[in-house]
């Protein structure tokens, strides 16, 4: 954990306060503006010879984009989007050697932008972002070469966050040069990769061990009875955990904490496999002076790997005083032939600023001798862990050794050092690492430019390194972090490390990448390598990582990990794991916010060859049954979600996953079996808040069945949509200092409500419960606090606060941490405003209610993370745990897992209780709309629904259009009002795979459809496989998808406007978007029905078929617009014509411009009459029945994006 370092402006956060404003009310013309472009130019190409091209902002950023890209408005005022293209192809531009420097600039400081940059369009994958604070200018590189970026149409799509009148921001994308050749792949390995288990610590709330466990070191004894593999130990903060595998996933976790471990600065531990010695090493601060301290174990008795220790003299030297390193191995010559009460050499290395310097103890670790600088100036301070190889070469790899990285290198014992980089490499955030081969092979793994996992080999130590190679690409990796390596026979190495798929600024506070564990391996020299996922389904972080020192909340990784191999050879990888909980790991890709948490982690191979080949065990290239999956369970609004990552298939693809649940521990039977492919389960009957309930999750195969040792607990601790709330932190009664005294200071629970109507509906909800509040005395502050990347302190805090004379307020502000004196974060807070609602009551209840623009606008599946109350018997700004009365101890989540305290909003926006098991409208037949009298057009059945309730006037129950769907503008849109008072419960469904006509397939569909469901304040409800998320609540309203790539949405929604949006997550087609009606007995009803699509020939045409339920007819306007659409989309249809079609297909109307309709009075005294005479209108008087509307170009030739609309008039 490095504490000297200065953070550069375009590191230090965003310093400019972050508020969301009013939101603009969206409806279905302005969601067309939406996807319009809106800079100056609009649009602009680039090739490998140019030229360069230029923009400017329009945008008037009213109101500021605070809470990001989620709350750019419509149409947009407070974004802007450039459509970027980069021509030919990426062998264009690798053989030109250039690539795309995108950079928008602006002149004050205090002024922010945000840029993000989408392939295809502004809803396709971002590939690059930049997210900095204080600064004036905002940059990407796009290297057409890498695998995620390629040519073709971009969207630049640019936030305007804090923006200053008159300071509008000025575009750029120029040709550069790409700097060093791409990094080819790897070939892929012959047989099985390797396959992990993962280990965490058993869950024991504010007891659980390894809770602080950011850069830990993981080390192994020698071989014990019954464990050949030896134990493993690992340095999480002052603990040292020893840790013993017993097969089936299960693990023994002990704190053996060496004596001299009582200050938590710079933590490492090694241990030396042909010793069974350990060595454990943290710094102390004391008199601003920094030192080391250091105690030693063995596997033999007494030590027993951690039972006993001896201290040692820390280093003994004149030594540097941060990221120290300690490593031993082998003596070269000719010390190699004295012998030794110790055989090996231990180094201990570490920096001073400038130089660094390794001194070297000849008797294990126990004292060390003088001291010698490694290097000065050639190299940054900082450095990577000391590995010594079997002929006793010292290697120190270096991230910067100019705009290299490289390896600083002794062949004498330490005496002298020689730098040695490795050509085209280019330097990075993360230290490097090596390995050494039994023959003397020397594997350095880097992240190269932050951006790639590459590695390269030399058999000259370090002369000469053969072809770097990025054994992340095949999988798409375009941000690494932590490389780890270790080697074992020459030929077989093993390289872990942290990336994610996601392009852009990896530190930025507005990263949105998803990282999870990967290993790379090679069985022959690292001529080839395969490269595996260990955490699948399983995030290790969300968000940023924050390499540059000091108190981002993205920092609680800190700044390494490692990999070590056990006595057979095994592949072990000892990680942090920063999105602990079910909340954070079952959270959408699309969400924002982070568990923030550091617990120890362990992935140990469980199947494939190992490092070592006499290890090998027979089955390695045969297969075996599947590994355990590690499992999470999240329990809110009643049901109970579950997920599972299995990164050991047994070598063949899992067929089934089995449920099992039960409501003792160990006590589970069969509850469901899911596909191999699904790794979600909703338990909906799981409702008894009296009963704590008990899940397994087994994998199966063609071998066989995993075993069941991974048993989670989902206990009730409230509900999201009741009163109370969901309760995400508790702390014992009676713990605050100075008991009994300062009852009104003794924090008992936290917990978070967002209710669903009322005068707090769509609002967050804060219930801080406190011993007692009769009486409460003057100087004293409640404070909850949070970490968010929406805050431009990374922490936003509610408060109520009773000052020196008696003013009792309650406040809403952020939070801002400051390094002082090297190491210590002091968090200050700054008040912006009194939150919607503050109150108490002399039992002890604090409840809060604040808007959600207030503290960042969070979305649904969004996360507020690292969540904790505090309470203190003094009024300041300043607000230090070590001052507080009380803090919560005990995070609430579900699976009690490392303690983490994350609250994940549950909507949709605004919230109510969920509905029955049975909706109030059940949909029963299937009508099918195929209109006999178009023969060249076959309409899409209208939904396999229709519903029972019979209401007493005719209503809209249903809209279903069928879109040729595609990217931006031509995207599907089906857009409806709910009207009235009180909630309207809908379901939104995006079709695709499984549209059929009389039973048969229709060509051309969209085989991944995803949907997006906006409402008028910008919230956004996004689903792309329907099991995915609402699996339970979609299966019983009837309606669920027939095909699980198509997506679907369950909303309970208050009056307002509404659009659905359907595209193909990749590819184009023909898509079915629609929305029901699930409780058409209610006070509110659809007013209004639209669908909005690229009208085509043939069947490409725009089909929007509608259900209407009741009894007395009523008066139903279809229009079909295009030229009215104009002003605020290209591409609109210049002159549609409309056809209506009753249930049995049969033309009941047609019309062309509306004014040569018979009843053309009639439609104009409606007041909906179509702004363009060109455009269409049948007005008629419907029964109950299901219809369908056509809107295709005049003589069914013209195209362009069209707008079918369905209005029900009161009589």
């Amino acid at each position: 954990m490095p504490v000297l370092k200065k953070i550069s402006s375009n590191q230090s956060g965003l310093s400019i306060l972050r508020l969301a404003l009013a939101s603009s009310f969206v409806t279905l013309s302005g969601l067309l503006g939406f996807l319009a472009f809106a800079a100056a130019p609009p649009s602009g190409t680039v090739s490998p010879n140019g030229p360069n091209v230029a923009w400017a902002g329009t945008g008037t950023g009213v109101p500021p984009a605070a809470g990001g890209e989620g709350d750019c408005t419509d149409p947009e005022s407070n974004c802007d989007a450039y459509k970027l293209t980069i021509s030919g192809t990426p062998a264009d531009w690798i053989a030109a050697g250039k690539q795309v420097h995108v950079q928008i600039n602006w002149t004050l400081p205090s002024t922010d932008y945000d840029m993000y940059i989408h392939k295809g369009t502004v809803k396709g994958p971002i590939v690059a972002s930049s997210g900095a604070g204080g600064t004036t200018q905002e940059q990407v590189d796009m290297n057409p070469a890498s695998s995620n970026i390629g040519t073709g149409d971009f969207v630049v799509h640019v936030v305007y966050f804090a923006p200053n009148p008159g300071d509008q921001y000025n575009g750029v994308a120029t040709v550069v040069s790409a700097g060093n050749p791409p990094i080819p792949a790897p070939s892929p390995i012959s047989g099985f990769p390797p396959r992990f288990e993962n280990y965490n610590p058993p869950a024991a709330g504010p007891g659980t061990l390894g809770r602080a466990s950011g850069e830990p070191s993981i080390g192994f004894g020698q071989e014990i009875p019954g464990h050949p593999e030896g134990r493993a130990l690992f340095q999480a903060d002052v603990q040292t955990l020893r840790v013993t595998f017993n097969g089936c996933a299960k693990a023994l976790w002990e704190n053996k904490p060496a004596p001299t471990s009582q200050e938590d600065f710079d933590p490492i531990l090694w241990s030396d496999r042909a010793t069974g010695r350990t060595i454990v090493h943290l710094l102390t601060f004391a008199g601003n002076v920094i030192a080391g301290e250091s105690s030693v174990t063995d596997t033999a008795p007494p030590g027993n790997d951690g039972d006993v220790w001896t201290p040692s003299k820390g280093s003994g030297i004149g030594s540097g005083v941060d990221h120290q390193t300690v490593g031993g191995g082998p003596f070269a010559p000719p010390l190699n032939l004295i012998l030794r009460p110790y055989p090996n050499a231990v180094y201990y290395c570490s920096q001073a600023l400038v130089d660094a310097s390794c001194a070297r103890s000849d008797d294990g670790g126990i004292n060390y001798g003088a001291s010698t600088v490694i290097y000065s100036s050639e190299c940054g301070g900082l450095h990577g862990h000391v590995k010594v190889a079997p002929d006793g070469t010292v290697y120190v790899p270096n991230k910067g050794c100019g705009t290299q990285q490289g390896v600083v290198v002794s062949e004498d014992n330490g005496l002298t050092w020689n730098i040695r980089k490795v050509p085209a490499s280019t330097s990075s955030g993360s230290d490097p690492s090596l390995g050494t081969g039994s023959g003397g092979r020397v594997y350095f793994g880097y992240a190269d430019g932050d951006t790639k996992a590459v590695i390269t080999t030399s058999t000259d130590k370090g002369v000469t390194w053969t072809q770097p190679l990025d054994v992340g690409a095949a999988l798409g990796i375009n941000n690494v972090v932590f490389p780890a390596v270790i080697a074992g026979d020459d030929d077989r190495a093993a390289f872990a490390f942290l990336g994610t798929p996601t392009a852009g600024g990896l530190q930025g506070p507005k990263f949105a990448g998803t990282w999870h564990l990967y290993v790379a391996t090679t069985y022959d020299g690292g001529a080839t390598w395969a490269t595996v996922d260990a955490t699948p389904n399983n995030a290790v972080q969300r968000g940023c990582i924050w390499l540059g020192g000091g108190a981002n909340i993205c920092r609680n990784l800190l700044d390494f990990m490692d990999v070590q191999m056990d006595q057979v050879g095994r592949i072990v990888v000892g990680y942090a794991d920063g999105c602990t909980g079910g909340e954070c790991a079952q959270a959408p890709a699309t969400a924002t916010g982070n568990a923030y948490t550091a617990l120890a982690a362990i992935a140990r191979q469980s199947g494939g060859r190992r490092l070592l080949a006499l290890k090998d065990p027979p089955d390695a290239q045969t297969g075996t049954a599947p590994g355990t999956p590690s499992l999470s369970a999240k329990r809110n609004i009643g049901v109970v979600g579950l997920s599972w990552s299995e990164a050991d298939n047994g070598g063949s693809t899992v067929n089934a996953y089995n449920i099992l649940r039960g409501t003792s521990a160990g006590a589970e039977v069969p509850l469901a079996t899911v596909a191999g492919t699904q790794l979600t389960y909703v338990d909906n009957t799981a409702t008894d808040p009296a009963v704590t309930y008990f899940y397994k999750v087994t994998a199966s195969n063609g071998q066989g069945t995993s075993c069941g040792d991974n048993e989670i607990s989902a206990r009730f601790t409230g509900s999201s949509y009741s009163t109370g709330g969901f309760i995400v932190a508790a702390d014992p009664t009676g713990d605050q200092t100075g008991a009994p005294a300062n009852a009104d200071l003794d924090l008992q629970s936290l917990a978070i409500a967002e209710p669903g109507s009322g005068a707090n509906a769509g609002k967050l909800v804060f219930n801080l419960k406190v011993a007692d509040l009769t009486t409460i005395p003057n100087s004293r502050m409640w404070r909850i606090i949070w970490n968010s990347p929406n805050s431009p302190g990374s922490q936003f805090y509610l408060g109520m606060t009773n000052d020196a004379s008696g003013n009792l307020t309650f406040d809403y502000g952020t939070v801002a941490t400051a390094t002082v004196g090297l190491v210590l974060g002091v968090q200050t807070t700054t008040r912006v405003g009194s939150p919607d609602f503050g109150g108490f009551t002399p039992s002890g209840l604090i409840t809060i209610v604040v808007s959600k623009d207030k503290v960042g606008n969070p979305h649904v599946d969004d996360l507020l993370g690292a969540l904790t109350a505090r309470t203190y018997a003094t009024v300041t700004d300043q607000i230090r745990t070590t001052n507080a009365i009380d803090t919560t101890a005990n995070a609430n989540a579900n699976d009690a897992t490392a303690n983490a305290a994350v609250y994940a909003l549950v909507g949709p926006e605004p919230a109510v209780p969920p509905p029955s098991p049975t909706p109030t409208a059940t949909p029963s037949a299937t009508p099918t709309a195929t209109p006999s009298a178009t023969p060249t057009a076959t309409p899409t059945p209208t939904p396999t629904a229709t519903p029972t309730a019979t209401p007493t006037n005719v209503q809209l129950l249903n809209i279903s259009g069928r879109v040729f769907a595609q990217s931006g503008p031509k995207v599907g849109i089906g857009g409806f009002i709910v009207t009235g008072s009180g909630f309207k419960r809908v379901i939104v469904r995006a079709l695709g795979p499984s549209i059929s006509v009389g039973g048969q397939p229709v060509p051309g569909t969209l085989q991944d459809p995803v949907l997006e469901l906006h409402d008028s304040k910008g919230g956004v409800i996004t689903n792309d496989n329907w099991r995915s998320s609402q699996e339970a609540e979609i299966q019983q309203s009837g309606l669920a998808p027939k095909d699980n790539r198509e997506a679907a949405i369950v909303a309970t929604l208050p009056a307002g406007n509404y659009t659905g949006i359907i595209y193909g997550a990749s590819g184009t087609g023909i898509g079915l978007v629609e929305i029901y009606d699930l409780n058409s007995g209610s006070s509110n009803e659809l007013g209004n029905l639209s669908v909005r699509a690229d009208v085509q020939t043939d069947d490409n045409v725009l089909f929007a078929g509608v259900i209407l339920g009741g009894v007395t007819p009523k008066r139903v306007l279809c229009t079909g617009l295009g030229p009215s659409l104009q002003s605020s989309i290209p591409g609109a249809l210049n002159d549609p014509t409309l056809e209506l079609h009753d249930g049995n297909g049969a033309l009941l109307m047609g019309n062309d411009d509306w004014r040569t309709a018979p009843n053309a009075a009639e439609i104009q005294a409606t007041g909906l009459a179509p702004k363009d005479d060109r455009e269409a209108a049948i007005l008629m008087t419907l029964s109950a029945g299901n219809y369908t509307t056509i809107v295709r170009g005049v003589n069914r030739a013209t195209t362009g994006i069209g707008l079918a609309e369905v209005f029900k008039l009161d009589n």
